[in-house]
């Protein structure tokens, strides 16, 4: 088995695929393995994988289109190792701290790790301590503090329940635009084992600002993906989630979700509403909005 896989979840995006597989085979190790998941692409994304000619770059395609989450979940499902590290098309990895990764997860017991990220101009932009959240109360807190992003989440691969969490989502009916699954890992994780920080710099977090080119996961109808009527599902599904997963304490962790989600839904999507960059790249259009509206819609859900 190997120490950990690399899962790239992608959607088109060939040139930036083919970035950042050619970092990644720069990694000197048979300990690692890079898994492709491809969400069934127009653009020919196999032929990509393999202009590399390197055995541990496996490639999958799904048979058809699923979303950014299902996506996710088949990429944990196609890996073998005992660790996976996901990852965006459009962030890197830090290759020089790779072995310090590698030695800490050959003697870790967490079920869910982290490390800190820099940006494109090597500043830091997610800073982290070498620290340990014990199971229960303590990793829930840390769920809540950490960062949520589609890179740099780094799970157990045997303490994720797939079949259990799919089951969830199609059941719930998840849309294309649910972006909830690494909050619902964490969540059921933090009820298995311990989460860990790490102090050096594993991945860049690239700039959504600063992309030239279109987000993958735009909506047919120009809608932002951040609009309320998308927000409060992902709401309502992470409410019911914590309720299925939680036997203690989920109250308490009821109202930091409620709390989360009132900034996201009033000055967060304000904000995006009217920002130029994000509408550019993920090609929506400005929308009447009413905060305390919304608020009060949203307040009846809870």
């Amino acid at each position: 088995m190997k120490i950990i896989s690399f899962c790239i979840t992608t959607y088109n995006q060939k040139e930036l695929v083919a970035e950042l597989l050619s970092e990644l085979i720069e990694i000197e190790s048979d300990e690692i393995e890079i898994v492709v998941c491809d969400d069934c692409s127009t653009e020919n994304i196999e032929s990509v994988v393999h202009q590399f000619n390197d055995s541990r770059i496996k490639f999958y395609c799904n048979e058809k289109n699923l979303g950014h989450d299902r996506n996710i979940l088949k990429a944990i499902e196609h890996a073998t190792g005992e660790y996976v590290f996901i990852l965006r098309t459009r962030d890197r990895i830090c290759k020089k701290n790779i072995p310090v990764l590698i030695k800490e997860l050959k003697k870790s017991n967490s079920v869910y790790i982290v490390g800190s990220a820099i940006d494109e101009d090597g500043n830091i932009k997610l800073p982290f301590k070498n620290k340990i959240y014990r199971k229960g109360r303590d990793a829930v807190d840390a769920h809540f503090r950490l960062f949520v992003h589609p890179s740099g989440n780094i799970y157990k691969r045997s303490s994720v329940d797939i079949k259990r969490l799919e089951e969830f989502i199609n059941g719930e009916r998840l849309g294309k635009y649910g972006f909830v699954i690494h909050s619902l890992i964490r969540i059921d994780l933090s009820q298995k084992g311990s989460f860990q920080t790490i102090k050096d710099t594993l991945w860049i977090y690239t700039n959504t600002n600063k992309a030239s080119d279109v987000a993958q996961n735009k909506t047919d109808n120009y809608i932002s993906v951040y609009h309320p009527s998308f927000t409060i599902k992902r709401f309502e599904l992470e409410y019911k989630w914590i309720e299925m997963c939680l036997k203690t304490d989920y109250a308490l962790t009821l109202l930091q979700l409620i709390k989360i989600y009132v900034e996201a839904l009033t000055w967060s999507f304000m904000l995006l509403n009217n920002d130029k960059r994000y509408q550019f790249h993920y090609q929506y259009r400005k929308v009447k909005y009413s905060f305390w509206y919304t608020r009060r819609v949203f307040f009846q859900k809870c």
